[in-house]
């Protein structure tokens, strides 16, 4: 299937910009506001925001390759999204609340499905 084939549906579209932003403004939130994540959770041990900032990050290069058309974008986002549970059991989050971290890569897999041929 040629470059001019593929075609990306308006919901997976507007799921990946959202991705883009989210992940853009979160980072912004660990790099320059880690207090408000200390008011949240006070608890929540210094090594876990800086972690999550680069997962952050990798989730917009992520975000950029799906977009490309790159299956390796959407494996990155699972990655992602089992490593970040992880972080988030091992330094006290509730299981529930954790939980809530695999919707994006659900939604992502929900989304993609009738493309995935179409990534390279």
């Amino acid at each position: 299937m040629g470059q001019n084939e593929k075609k990306r549906s308006g919901c997976l579209t507007v799921f990946l910009i959202l991705m883009l932003i989210a992940n853009a403004l979160v980072t912004l939130l660990y790099i320059f506001g880690p207090f408000f994540v200390r008011q949240t959770l006070p608890n929540y041990p210094a090594w876990g925001i800086p972690i999550l900032t680069i997962l952050c990050i990798l989730n917009i290069v992520f975000a950029v390759a799906v977009f490309k058309w790159k299956k390796w974008g959407v494996y990155g986002f699972g990655a992602n999204s089992i490593i970040a549970f992880s972080i988030n059991l091992i330094t006290g989050v509730p299981f529930f609340s954790a939980l809530i971290g695999f919707l994006g890569i659900i939604i992502l897999v929900l989304l993609v499905r009738p493309v995935w041929n179409c990534l390279e």
